[in-house]
C-alpha cells in the first residue's frame, strides 16, 4: 500500500500481508474514511487444498492511520466457519461515517465446505462491523443457494441501508449455457437484518456479459449489458432503494 501527498509525492509502499509472505492475496481494496485507510484482502494462508483447483480465501483488515504513518495489526473478519473450509469466488468492501460512528461492509461470494460431510455449498453473505472493524456483527445471509453459484458482487451503502447486488446462475433455467441474472437484497438497518424475504431479481437483466451499480439515498442505479437475444447495453433505476425498477432503457451494441 502507497499513499500520495498534497504535495504529489508518493510514500513508500507498506507491506499489508505479513513480511516475507508467500501467500497469494486473492482480492483487495481500501477505502477512505477521514484520515483512515481501511485496507481488505483476502489470502489463501490457510488453504488445504480441500476445493481441488480453487485456493480458500481468509479475510483480513488493517488500518493505516495517516496521521501518525502507523499500520494497524491485521484483524481476521470473523465469518463463523473456519478458513480452510472458506473460498470466496467474489469480494466487495467499503467504509463510511455513520452519525460519527465508521461503518464497514464487506460482501463476499463464497463456497463452503461441510467439515464433516465435505458438502460445499455457495452463497453471498455480508459482514458488517459499525465501530471501524474492533466488533462485528453475525454474518448475514444475502444470496441463498438456490441463487448459486455466483459471480460478481457489490456493496453499496448511504447511512443505514446497505445494497447488495449480485449475479446469479437462475437454478431450472431453460437456457442452454449458464444463465447469469442480476438480484438485489438489502439491510435496512447497517446489517442486522435483510429488508426482503427473498433476493430482487433485477429485470431484464439476464445472460449477462457486463454491469455496474451505484446508490446515493433512495436512488439506486444499474447499467448492464447482455448478450440473448441480442447484444445490448441497458440502464434503468429505483426510486425506492431497489425494491421495485423502473423501466429499463437500452441500445444495441454494434
Amino acid at each position: 500500500m502507497s499513499e500520495k501527498s498534497r504535495e504529489g509525492h508518493w510514500s513508500a509502499p507498506l507491506e499489508v500481508d505479513p513480511p516475507g509472505s508467500s501467500d497469494e492475496i486473492q482480492y483487495r481494496k481500501p477505502a477512505i474514511v477521514g484520515d483512515e485507510v481501511f485496507v481488505m484482502y483476502a489470502d489463501d494462508r490457510y488453504d488445504q487444498q480441500l476445493f481441488g483447483s480453487t485456493a480458500t480465501s481468509t479475510a483480513f483488515l488493517r488500518v493505516y492511520d495517516h496521521t501518525t504513518g502507523v499500520l494497524g495489526a491485521e484483524l481476521q473478519v470473523p465469518t463463523g466457519s473456519a478458513p480452510e473450509n472458506l473460498a470466496v469466488t467474489s469480494f466487495d468492501f467499503l467504509a463510511q461515517e455513520v452519525a460519527g460512528a465508521i461503518h464497514l461492509h464487506l460482501a463476499m461470494a463464497q463456497r463452503e465446505r461441510d467439515p464433516v460431510t465435505g458438502k460445499i455449498t455457495e452463497a453471498v453473505v455480508l459482514y458488517s462491523s459499525l465501530d471501524g472493524g474492533a466488533s462485528w456483527l453475525a454474518p448475514l445471509l444475502v444470496g441463498p443457494a438456490t441463487h448459486g453459484p455466483f459471480e460478481k458482487v457489490r456493496v453499496l451503502a448511504d447511512g443505514g441501508q446497505v445494497s447488495v447486488v449480485f449475479e446469479g446462475e437462475l437454478l431450472g433455467s431453460t437456457f442452454g449455457s449458464p444463465s447469469y441474472f442480476l438480484f438485489h437484497q438489502r439491510s435496512l438497518d447497517a446489517g442486522l437484518s435483510v429488508d426482503f424475504m427473498d433476493p430482487v431479481p433485477i429485470p431484464p437483466a439476464e445472460f449477462l456479459v457486463g454491469w455496474d451499480v451505484d446508490l446515493r439515498g433512495s436512488l439506486l442505479a444499474i447499467v448492464f449489458q447482455h448478450y440473448h437475444p441480442e447484444d445490448e447495453v441497458f440502464a434503468l433505476t429505483s426510486q425506492d432503494g431497489g425494491a421495485t425498477f423502473n423501466g429499463a432503457t437500452g441500445f444495441r451494441v454494434e
